[in-house]
């Protein structure tokens, strides 16, 4: 069923996909909603996992904040793999309470 198949693609959203699903514009608006604690955790975990990640939400904010999070996640200590995940999924919820709240809209995957 193609429109099932659809509506699944839209549905799954982890962090990976964060460079595909939201929209540049949205990135202050995501960072500023997630615990800083949290949002330093789940940097300093992607930095080695998902750079591109990383990259695209430093770059994506203002150049002060942005380096400021760079050097607070490069300076930590990579965190252990729950926490990491647990980082990450919070990023994740944060993003998809916005989107309910209709302060963000995810960008529809094209085929």
């Amino acid at each position: 069923d193609p429109e099932f198949a659809t509506d699944v693609r839209r549905a799954i959203f982890t962090f990976e996909h964060i460079p595909k699903r939201i929209s540049p514009n949205d990135i202050p608006k995501v960072v500023s909603a997630v615990n800083a604690d949290t949002m330093v955790t789940a940097l300093a975990a992607a930095l080695n996992s998902a750079p591109l990640v990383v990259e695209f939400i430093l770059e994506n904010m203002s150049k002060r904040m942005g380096e400021q999070l760079r050097d607070q996640a490069e300076a930590a200590a990579t965190p252990k793999q729950a926490a990491a995940e647990t980082a990450m999924q919070e990023v994740v919820a944060t993003i998809r309470r916005l989107e309910e709240e209709g302060n963000l809209v995810l960008v529809t995957e094209e085929e």
